[in-house]
């Protein structure tokens, strides 16, 4: 009977590991009023079901003004009371402490801890103050094989990867990377208690394969899966020269899809859109589209959802690269609403362009935000060719104009008027003619009427000049 005994009690110790982790605790205050931070028993959880050995207090920290602020004011500005309940510590007071005053003291058993602040300044400083508590206790089983990538896709090349904690009780991680399944020829480290490593330069484009391994004091976890992750491709429009040319009407972009990123690209000295932010392009692409037969103006818009940029700036350009005119911009004029809760990427309306030009189009993330969106070229106007079954009839065209207006009639055109948008007239001729051309290149851009004159009858028209 021993025997057995003995045999029984040694296998549960065999199952048993050491294991000793903090668990911290805070709160934040102004201490014209006492900042009181309560922690009871029930509130230690990093040991889950397995029993408590010891506990003991570990690191006390106050910052002034921020989580972050300065932490030299303790002892003058303000200092602390701890109390202790129940234990090896019962009834245990420290008054008019700070720092290392509570480091070490025993509170195995405790019901209650608290920490009272006290203003010794007299002034209203805002604290924010937390302490470790050091928690010994028996592991009984490894952790579980779910620490999970917290990336997999368009990694950036340096190399920092991150992961979940796993679940359960853990001392550390096994990490093991490799450029083919089951290898290790990239990165293979045991760490500690953390959720992130460098793992090196990694390349562009390329497919890596990791194992996280979580482990206690029991043991490690068994057979964790591999997981993957993918490093992003630098964008191939990231200069003017390479710009992508998108299609009016396509179409593609539905809310889901999306057709181009920024991530990683670099800034452009080529342009900066008059409404981005700052006064350089950090992150800026390129794209390209020409105009078809019969357009007038269009919309241009990054305004989608199912991309990661949640909030672009888009600038739209005539002429040539290293001689570009801007002709439009756009800052968080959609209307969509993204998934961070705001409507913050870009819509430029009824845009004025010419059948057959190029323009270029360049969009980049507010700041340094960069991620995928999708940019798409719609029709908005069509051109107005009017052909008025009457004596009356004529056609006219481009519309916009960049610099001549022609008209077409089927009888002699008598005269024509031109007036700006406050109706004063900018241009009259009379063509006695069945062709005129009128030049606009001396005009200001924006809208005119335009009243043509055809055997007595008066035809007005609006005509937009680029």
């Amino acid at each position: 009977m021993k025997k057995i005994t003995f045999s029984i009690l040694f296998f549960g110790l065999s199952l048993l590991g050491f294991s000793q982790i903090s668990q911290n605790f805070g709160t934040t205050g102004v201490d014209n009023d006492a900042v009181v931070l309560t922690i009871n028993s029930a509130d230690i959880t990093v040991n889950g079901a397995d029993p408590i050995t010891a506990i003991s207090l570990a690191t006390f920290t106050v910052h002034y003004n921020s989580a972050t602020g300065g932490t030299t004011y303790c002892g003058d500005w303000y200092d602390f009371d701890l109390a202790v309940i129940g234990g090896a510590s019962d009834g245990t007071t420290i008054p008019a402490g700070c720092d290392a005053d509570f480091n070490g003291l025993d509170v195995t058993g405790f019901t209650t801890i608290t920490l009272t602040s006290n203003d010794l300044d007299g002034y209203f400083d805002v604290i924010f103050f937390d302490i470790d508590l050091l928690v010994s206790f028996d592991a009984s089983s490894p952790p579980s094989c779910d620490a999970m990538l917290s990336a997999t896709e368009n990694v950036t090349l340096e190399g920092d990867i991150s992961w979940s904690e796993a679940s359960g009780l853990i001392d550390g991680y096994d990490v093991a990377v490799g450029t083919a399944s089951g290898l290790s020829d990239v990165y293979s480290e045991t760490l500690g208690n953390v959720t992130t490593t460098n793992i090196g330069a990694l390349l562009e484009g390329t497919t890596y394969y990791v194992t996280i391994t979580p482990f206690n004091s029991v043991g490690a976890s068994i057979d964790c899966a591999e997981q993957t992750f993918v490093t992003f491709v630098f964008p191939v429009n990231d200069d003017i020269a390479a710009a992508i040319a998108v299609t009016v009407d396509e179409g593609f972009c539905d809310g889901t899809n999306t057709n181009a990123n920024n991530i990683q690209a670099s800034g452009s000295a080529e342009a900066f859109g008059s409404c981005f932010q700052g006064t350089e392009a950090l992150s800026d692409v390129w794209f390209t589209f020409t105009v078809p037969a019969d357009v007038a103006t269009v919309d241009v818009s990054t305004d989608f959802t199912g991309g990661t940029l949640l909030d672009t700036e888009l600038a739209v350009y005539s002429g040539t690269p290293g001689s570009l005119v801007e002709i439009g911009c756009s800052q968080d004029d959609g209307a969509t609403i993204l998934s961070n809760g705001f409507a913050y990427n870009s819509l430029i309306t009824d845009l004025a362009v010419i059948v057959g030009e190029t323009y270029y189009v360049q969009v980049e993330g507010y700041t340094t935000q960069t991620g995928s969106f999708c940019l798409d070229i719609s029709t908005n106007q069509v051109l107005n060719t009017i052909n008025y079954e009457s004596e009356s009839a004529f056609t006219y065209y481009p519309n916009p104009v960049k610099n001549t207006l022609s008209l077409n009639a089927q009888n002699t055109i008598e005269q024509v008027a031109m007036y700006n948008m406050l109706g004063q007239e900018v241009l009259r001729t009379n063509p006695n003619a069945v062709d005129s051309d009128l030049d606009m290149s001396n005009l200001a851009t924006g809208a005119y009427f335009v009243k043509v004159t055809i055997a007595n009858v008066t035809e007005t028209i609006r005509v937009i000049k680029q």
